[in-house]
């Protein structure tokens, strides 16, 4: 059985064309101080300030060339992703300078550079120190001696006659509790817009005559489990449907139409009960107003919150199977439902539905992402609309609660003015972006190219992603395994200065290994080969993320006491993820310049 790729890469045979292509390069770079004779004064000068900045160089046709080289400096701290990006991009537009604490570049700047992700080489299964990040000879010889394991790849980054070669720098992915840890591949991606770009695109946005599609705002599967939604069959084909609930049937292909829902609850218990009903279409029509016979003895009408009291659910016969029948009747695979939270809204419908567009998701709090903005708080602040005031008609000036056609014109309101404007609007400003590769081509209209064999986006830049493979030129691509990702690189490797790849774990350390030396070997001169390596998972840190979430589900089904204890998230555990995410997220960067 072939080894699996995330394990530590140790102790490895090095492939022999790695070995032969060293020593033959070992022969030729960086002779003997005799073969200096008969060289003009300025190349003797040359030389040696090319021996003090760890250059490599030889004679040809008896003038000295010296090689470019990247050489990474002492450093107590890790390269931030940002970092990273920038020195791929200084590379790649001339026009953008990275003054970086950790590195130097001598020499003239590669005309062609090459990123390849690999999932082998992780910092924490070869126990390198958190503490003392720096990977020098000389600064820290215990990582030294550590990164020298990697035999293979040592033999091709590592610069033993070095007094202080420091073959790699650590860097560090982020992590999020909903989705766990962050895809370095896709960060790298990744591109921050400022204030003003992200203004001047909504506003372009807003003049033109392509708006966007419904489709574009839909919630993917994986946001729907985020968010505990009951997951349609169209979604989820195997899962069966539960007694009492309903699915909507499919359309037939008509453009899709937009029903806003919204749902106001009572409390049995700790249970949450349905009693009214709305739903307004994108013409700002009441489909429905209904209120619902309880199906569980109400302990708190919650009034101040449902709008609904005692006395407003005498004598109301409508239950929430005909209100199911009423809903299947009025939505199908042809509308888009529309709501805030609307997770909430369906399980408490007992439906199932498979396309959403929810506003707790397409705008964000204005801290940003995990907290869930408050539709209140959207309608003021985009819409310049006061929603869910008090009722003070009554003698008592007492509120009445909210109104489920406000909220769900509201939340109408809201998806309209994000589909007339753009897919970042509402969006915290650290969610602006684009991918590197339109960054690179707006700024110096240079072409570059991502080939990702293990795709794994955070949904929002999954879309930015499908738009970049729709443009010309086409500048993404996912490929489904890696000996065709690896023949794409290489067949477009003339065609781009910047070229980065993801390498799936599919395969065994030895033929991702022989795929890198393909690549390095391709390679023209002076050509830029930068490595990123580290492991993409841990499963003790999906364990931790997958019982904050269930806590997090249960805790709003049944009182606290109710969860076992071994169920519960604690203080324990918050301090155990915040450990075991440091540790994950971290990764090596080898680069190095071909001579």
């Amino acid at each position: 059985m072939p080894s699996s790729p995330e394990t530590t890469l140790t102790k490895r045979k090095i492939p022999e064309p790695f070995m032969e292509e060293q020593d033959a390069s070992n022969k030729k770079i960086n002779p003997t101080v005799n073969c200096t004779d008969g060289l003009s004064q300025s190349d003797k000068k040359r030389i040696a300030k090319a021996k003090r900045n760890g250059q490599r160089w030889q004679v040809m046709d008896g003038k000295a060339v010296i090689h470019p080289y990247i050489r990474l400096k002492p450093y107590a701290s890790y390269a931030t992703m940002n970092e990273v990006r920038a020195l791929i991009t200084s590379f790649s537009d001339k026009s953008v300078k990275a003054p970086l604490k950790w590195v130097d570049l001598f020499g003239t700047m590669p005309a062609k550079v090459v990123v390849v992700d690999l999932p082998l080489a992780d910092p924490t299964a070869l126990a390198i120190d958190p503490c003392k990040p720096d990977m020098g000879k000389k600064q820290c010889p215990d990582n030294y001696c550590k990164l020298k394991q990697l035999e293979t790849l040592y033999q091709l980054v590592g610069r033993p006659d070095l007094e202080d070669d420091r073959p790699a720098i650590l860097s560090q992915t982020t992590f999020d509790i909903r989705y766990g840890l962050m895809d370095r591949f896709s960060q790298l991606l990744q591109c921050k817009l400022s204030k003003q770009q992200s203004k001047d695109r909504r506003h372009a946005r807003i003049s033109a005559t392509n708006v966007l599609q419904p489709e574009e705002l839909f919630l993917t599967k994986k946001e729907m489990e985020v968010d505990n939604y009951p997951l349609h069959s169209l979604l989820n084909p195997t899962s069966s449907l539960p007694n009492g609930w309903v699915e909507t049937r499919p359309g037939s292909g008509k453009s899709k139409r937009l029903v806003a829902v919204d749902c106001e609850m009572c409390k049995s218990g700790n249970i949450s009960v349905l009693v009214k009903v709305a739903l307004v279409d994108q013409d700002g029509q009441v489909l429905m107003n209904e209120l619902v016979q309880p199906d569980l003895p109400i302990t708190d009408y919650v009034t101040q919150y449902s709008g609904v009291d005692q006395y407003d659910l005498e004598g109301v016969t409508t239950t929430l199977h005909d209100i199911q029948q009423q809903l299947l009747e009025l939505i199908d695979g042809d509308t888009v439902l529309v709501g805030h939270a609307l997770s909430n809204d369906l399980r408490a419908l007992c439906l199932r539905h498979p396309f959403v567009i929810d506003t707790s998701c397409c705008f964000h709090h204005e801290m940003g992402p995990p907290s869930k903005p408050s539709l209140r708080a959207l309608a003021e602040r985009f819409l310049g609309k006061t929603i869910q005031q008090p009722n003070t008609d009554s003698p008592e000036k007492q509120a009445k609660g909210h109104d489920p056609c406000e909220d769900a014109q509201a939340s109408m309101d809201l998806a309209l003015l994000k589909l007339k404007t753009s897919y970042e609007f509402g969006f915290h400003e650290d969610y602006a972006m684009e991918p590197l590769m339109q960054r690179l081509y707006d700024r110096a209209h240079q072409t570059s190219l991502a080939i990702d064999a293990e795709p794994n986006h955070l949904p929002h830049f999954s879309r930015l992603l499908d738009k970049q493979s729709a443009t010309s030129p086409k500048s993404y691509y996912e490929i489904t395994n890696n000996q065709d990702a690896v023949q794409l690189l290489l067949a477009q490797q003339t065609n781009h200065p910047l070229l980065l790849l993801k390498l799936s774990a599919l395969d065994t350390q030895d033929q991702l290994l022989a795929y890198l030396h393909q690549i390095y070997q391709s390679l023209e001169p002076h050509s830029a080969l930068l490595i990123t390596s580290g492991h993409r998972s841990n499963p003790d840190l999906d364990k931790l993320c997958n019982k904050w979430a269930n806590f997090k589900i249960k805790k709003r089904a049944v009182p606290l006491d109710e969860i076992p204890d071994d169920e519960r998230w604690t203080e324990q555990d918050e301090v155990q993820l915040k450990g075991t995410a440091d540790r994950a997220s971290r990764f090596f960067m080898f680069p190095l310049v071909k001579t």
